[in-house]
């Protein structure tokens, strides 16, 4: 996992889309990168299509 992979990861379990279990649960099941993956959790959940334009929707920033 890339170091932004791991803040978008952090963030997805910080704000309740998903916990860790999930993801990785995810992570196992469907193939493709962390970013997908989360993704995919994000439209799943809450029908936004992206990590980003999630978290620009409910005024997220990511840090660096």
């Amino acid at each position: 996992m890339t170091r932004e992979e791991e803040k978008k990861f952090d963030t997805v379990v910080e704000y309740s889309v998903a916990t860790e279990a999930e993801l990785y649960l995810v992570k196992y099941i469907v193939p493709g990168s962390w970013t997908e993956i989360i993704d995919d959790v994000i439209y799943a959940r809450t029908g936004y299509h992206s990590f980003e334009q999630w978290a620009e929707e409910e005024g997220l920033y990511m840090a660096d």
